[in-house]
């Protein structure tokens, strides 16, 4: 898999709201030139404490940040302390079924000052018409509670219609309470 760099957000500034890649703005190559596209994000860091990453994604000629995700969270744990592990399924929240929200990659980023987190989502195939699109993320960051987290995340989005599966052009990063308060995004398209 040979991987072309088109854009990156460049050292995001505090009180970011969210991040959009849109095709055909600012450089943003989002279309059928590759089969698939990567966002890389590094030292990303919420606002407030406690925050969900996620993104969602716009059809073309379509209105608004809302199309249809299918989504499974897939977590494993481990504390700093040494005093608790987990591994299994999302808390509730982060899985979606033909949801319109923002789909979740992490739950509760930590926001002091030496936190992080740090992923790729892969979307495939975006701008085919004839079937639904997947992605598949993996994320690492430290948790609000001291430990560190690598969450997964595999699922779909779809119009509902089997007969209209509109090209997804758009997609925005945000945290679901606060401000981005500091990282980078890049975007590849993988051939």
């Amino acid at each position: 898999m040979a991987k072309t760099f088109i854009k990156t957000t460049g050292a995001i500034s505090a009180g970011t709201s969210s991040v959009t890649f849109i095709d055909g703005t600012s450089d943003v190559v989002f279309d059928n030139t590759y089969s698939a596209y990567e966002f890389h994000w590094t030292g990303l860091h919420p606002e407030n404490d406690n925050a969900d990453f996620g993104f969602q994604v716009n059809a073309a000629g379509g209105s608004g940040f809302n199309e249809l995700i299918t989504a499974a969270m897939y977590r494993v744990e481990n504390a700093e302390s040494g005093t608790y592990t987990s591994l299994g399924g999302a808390s509730g929240g982060e899985d979606q079924t033909q949801g319109d929200g923002l789909q979740k990659m992490f739950d509760r980023v930590d926001y002091a000052a030496d936190s992080g987190a740090a992923g790729i989502l892969t979307i495939y195939d975006p701008s085919n018409t004839a079937h639904i699109k997947h992605f598949f993320s993996r994320m690492n960051s430290i948790h609000s509670d001291s430990f560190t987290m690598k969450c997964i995340v595999g699922g779909y989005i779809n119009s509902g219609d089997p007969a209209d599966q509109p090209a997804i052009d758009e997609i925005e990063f945000k945290f679901d309470t606060g401000d981005i308060d500091a990282g980078e995004i890049r975007m590849y398209g993988v051939s």
